[in-house]
């Protein structure tokens, strides 16, 4: 049992918080672990949402996205660049 997922006070709702910025993040993102942390969720969990940095400043998302079944982009109204979403949209049809 992984003592990183904490019990909140909504019922049916536990979280693993981000923690303090680990000096080699990559790394732990591709380790054995994290993939172990994925499938112990998966089994035990009905959803898992993912919060992730802005895909443009850092690759967590691209390491990670091979456990999404599904992907959803916030954009901020009148403040997200129209240019980034076409990057977003080119992604998806390449399937990157």
């Amino acid at each position: 049992v992984y003592t990183i997922i904490q019990k909140t006070k909504v019922s049916n709702l536990d979280v693993i918080n981000c923690g303090s910025v680990a000096p080699n993040p990559a790394e732990l993102l591709t380790s054995p672990l994290m993939e172990d942390l994925f499938e112990f969720a998966s089994a035990n969990y009905d959803y898992i949402i993912v919060d992730t940095p802005p895909i443009g400043f850092v690759s967590d998302y691209l390491v990670l996205e091979k456990n999404f079944k599904i992907t959803l982009f916030m954009i901020r109204y009148n403040y997200s660049k129209i240019k980034l979403l076409n990057e977003l949209n080119e992604l998806y049809e390449d399937r990157k």
